[in-house]
């Protein structure tokens, strides 16, 4: 049970306890000091951006992160103290040198998601009304006021479907004020589903294809468009179908080869060592990491892989989790923007990446038989978002799920049931 909802990692102790922490979400040590000044903020219908100026003031060469968080209203929904929105890393200063960053967030990315109709909009992405306030710095806990936009109203930004809101009631964690404003721990009953979404789910199931045997049908027929992918499908037996969705490193070489990537490719055979998803989503730099990844499908033609099953992009919702060091962040947005980075840098080569284990999936113990129960509003906050923005900006060409449940409901039938048709495309894996 997810009881402590969207107040995940540092959305919880900034809000509830920020004395328990020492070093703050987005805190790094390096060899020089920065100094970082706001010279312009503004905003539109549309956006906010910050522009910052970075300047080096230490004695050393160096790069810095700068982080752009909002504290939302919380009007209506409950909201941590603070929430990364952006961030940007330099390029490498020389002692005494500046740059200008530039920060800009999309006032939909915003949103939160109302899941009880609290709003008066309940499944729907919505921005409450009020004083959204922005704080930029090196870590969530420094950084310092450098823009405000209130709002005057409710806004949809979109409405989606119910899936995944839970079965089984519990309470969830939510903010109450002291008559000092001052937040502290509440408890609130989660909304509970309202659909029957096994019902929907078998009414959405694409028509069984009847198998043919091999008639002769190849990808590049697909491709060319004198086939389609269900009449090449439609050739393959159970056991290649099977084969196909497996994550073996020794399949036959008809089949496409899928070995995981922890820190580098797993395989029988030796391959190269490369930093762990946690070290680098420590670097703040996307760039860097397509970079990287690019070399990686290179090794991955090298060494006949056809699917890297990679990225794994599940939050740090807990230090236990046993393969947290393959995961990035405990934060979303760093989290996705990774995530994209890795597949633009593996598919830039003609090869897939793989982002996974879809989704909530955030322990190893007893994984095959765990069911994930929490709000639909954490699920797509905290767990779905990473994965969101990760399909949208960089297209990876296969998702893996994880082998259980959300909420009572098995992925498979979750995927199957339409969250990743925002794909519109690709391999699904379990």
């Amino acid at each position: 049970v997810y009881a402590e909802d969207i107040f995940v990692g540092y959305r919880y102790f900034e809000t509830f306890a920020p004395e328990k922490v020492q070093f703050p979400f987005g805190f790094g040590l390096g060899y020089t000091d920065f100094s970082l000044t706001v010279v312009d903020a503004s905003s539109d219908d549309e956006s906010v951006t910050v522009v910052v100026d970075v300047e080096n003031t230490g004695g050393r060469d160096g790069r810095e992160t700068v982080q752009l968080y909002v504290a939302a209203p919380g009007t209506r929904l409950a909201q941590p103290a603070r929430s990364l929105v952006a961030f940007a890393k330099t390029a490498l200063l020389a002692s005494g040198e500046s740059e200008r960053v530039t920060l800009t967030v999309a006032l939909d990315d915003l949103a939160s998601f109302d899941d009880s109709g609290a709003t008066g909009h309940r499944h729907a992405w919505v921005r409450e009304e009020g004083e959204y306030r922005f704080f930029v710095g090196s870590d969530v806990r420094s950084a310092a006021l450098a823009a405000s936009v209130t709002l005057d109203e409710v806004h949809v930004v979109r409405r989606v479907t119910e899936v995944t809101a839970p079965v089984e009631p519990f309470d969830r964690m939510t903010v109450v004020r002291d008559a000092d404003g001052t937040a502290r721990v509440g408890w609130e009953p989660v909304p509970t589903a309202t659909a029957d979404r096994r019902a929907r789910v078998l009414a959405a199931l694409p028509p069984a294809l009847a198998q043919t045997g091999d008639v002769g049908i190849t990808l590049d027929a697909v491709a060319a468009g004198d086939a389609t992918l269900d009449d090449f499908v439609a050739q393959l037996s159970d056991e290649e179908l099977a084969v196909i969705a497996r994550s073996d490193s020794d399949t036959p070489p008809s089949t496409p080869a899928l070995p995981a990537a922890p820190s580098g490719i797993r395989l029988a055979a030796y391959a190269s060592l490369l930093p762990s998803g946690t070290a680098l989503a420590a670097t703040w730099n996307p760039a860097l990491v397509s970079e990287l990844t690019a070399l990686h499908g290179q090794e991955m033609i090298r060494k006949g892989s056809d699917v890297l099953l990679s990225p794994g992009m599940n939050i740090h919702r807990d230090p236990l989790c046993g393969r947290n060091f393959e995961y990035f962040s405990e934060d979303p947005l760093v989290t996705g923007r990774t995530a994209a980075a890795v597949v633009r840098g593996v598919q830039s080569q003609g090869v897939a990446a793989c982002p996974k284990h879809f989704a909530a999936n955030n322990q190893e113990t007893n994984r095959t038989r765990n069911d994930s129960r929490l709000s639909e509003r954490a699920f797509r906050e905290i767990y779905l978002r990473g994965f969101e923005l990760c399909v949208r900006e960089a297209r990876p060409l296969a998702l893996a799920r994880w082998l259980w449940a959300v909420a009572g409901l098995i992925v498979a039938m979750v995927v199957v049931g339409g969250i990743t048709r925002l794909t519109e495309s690709g391999l699904s894996i379990t």
